[in-house]
Order: structure tokens, then C-alpha cells, then sequence
């Protein structure tokens, strides 16, 4: 109802492309399928769950195979995976193809240089979600429907989202960190946006490609 709503805000603005990547408009209990980025997982709460979420505009949702890779594999980024006894065994990587629609699980670190061959595709293979080896649980969970493969033809951009969990097993949240002059509380999780920079897929007028950060 508040797509639905803002749409037909829009619409009265006179807003370019309101509602295009809406695909339904009867809500029937279940937002996959809609239009929408959806990324969902279950777990059991802790005593102290801290989640952050990350959004993104116009692009790929491979936009985040390379920040999840550096948050869950890369000790460079994540010392917890060296020292930690917690998170020392690492974490698994669930893959999608979204063409062949096909799932694959990547164990690091000792498989990271195949999953990498998959991951540095990302308009074609996607990090779905991110397990804790030792315990299973579920660390991060993305979207990755493409709206013009739901709909069978262009109805608009995709807008991708991203759930990462932290602290105990999981990246930690209060180890702040200096990178240049900036302070992040997350460092581990937010670090990655601030120092590396990488190419994603945004189609501008459906054809060009933008540096993102």
C-alpha cells in the first residue's frame, strides 16, 4: 500500500517513470514477485541483534557481491576471521545464477578462488546469503530478483537491498576504525564502502556504467 500510495504522489508531481517497477497491484500477503528488492532471513534473536541494512539505486544486486566477500572472507577487513576462535572457521557464500536460476555454496576460505570466478560476474551470479560455518546461522542475506527477468521485458531499474548481522560470530559493530579522516562506528561492515572501490552495473538511460563507492 505505501508503493501503491507514493506512486500516486508521483504521478500528481508529474515524476518520471512512477510506479514502472511496480509489477502488481494487489498486495496478496507476499512481496516477492512485486517489483520490489526483497532480502529476508530467519533467525533466533540474541540477547543484543544488531542488523544494518544497505540499500542501493538503479543497479545490479551483484553491487554487493564485493562488499559481502570483503565483510565475510577478507581477514585484511575482518581481523575475527584470523584471531577470533568464534569465526575462524569461516563463512559459506550461497550463489545464485539468476539466468539458469541455479544455486551454488562456496566454503571460505578454502574455496574463495572459486567463488570468486562466480562473484566477479555479478549481472549474471549474485551472494543470495552468508552462513557462519561453525554454527549455520544465517550472517547475510541479499536481494537478487531482477525485474526484467520477473516481468519478461524492461519495466524499470533495480533497486537492491542488503541485510548483514554483527557482533559475536558475526563482524563486529563497535571496533571503531580510522580510514583517512573518517571514524566508523561499523567498522568492519561499513569500512568496505569507504576504502575500496569497485565497478557496478547502473543503466543510466539503460546503457552506461558508473563508478560507484
Amino acid at each position: 500500500d505505501t508503493f501503491i500510495d507514493c506512486t500516486e504522489v508521483a504521478k500528481k508531481l508529474g515524476l518520471h517513470g512512477a510506479g514502472q517497477d511496480l509489477l502488481s497491484d494487489a498486495f496478496s500477503g507476499n512481496v516477492k514477485g512485486m517489483g520490489p528488492g526483497v532480502a529476508e532471513m530467519e533467525f533466533e534473536e540474541r540477547a543484543a541483534e544488531t542488523i544494518i541494512i544497505f540499500m542501493a539505486d538503479k543497479t545490479s544486486s551483484g553491487a554487493w557481491n564485493m562488499p559481502l566477500y570483503k565483510m565475510f572472507a577478507d581477514p585484511f577487513n575482518t581481523i575475527g576471521l584470523v584471531i577470533a576462535d568464534n569465526m575462524h572457521q569461516g563463512f559459506s557464500f550461497e550463489v545464485q545464477d539468476i539466468k539458469e536460476n541455479k544455486r551454488i555454496t562456496f566454503n571460505a576460505p578454502d574455496e574463495i578462488y572459486d567463488l570468486l570466478v562466480f562473484i566477479g560476474a555479478p549481472s549474471r551470479f549474485m551472494v543470495k546469503s552468508v552462513y557462519h560455518r561453525g554454527s549455520g546461522e544465517i550472517a547475510a542475506a541479499s536481494s537478487t530478483q531482477r525485474l526484467a527477468l520477473i516481468a519478461g521485458r524492461y519495466v524499470g531499474k533495480d533497486d537492491p537491498v542488503c541485510i548483514v548481522r554483527s557482533q559475536g560470530q558475526f563482524p563486529v559493530r563497535h571496533q571503531a576504525n580510522a580510514i583517512g579522516w573518517h571514524t566508523v562506528d561499523t567498522a568492519q561492515i561499513t569500512a568496505v564502502s569507504y576504502r575500496d572501490t569497485q565497478i557496478v552495473y547502473r543503466p543510466l538511460k539503460g546503457i552506461r556504467k558508473s563508478r560507484h563507492r
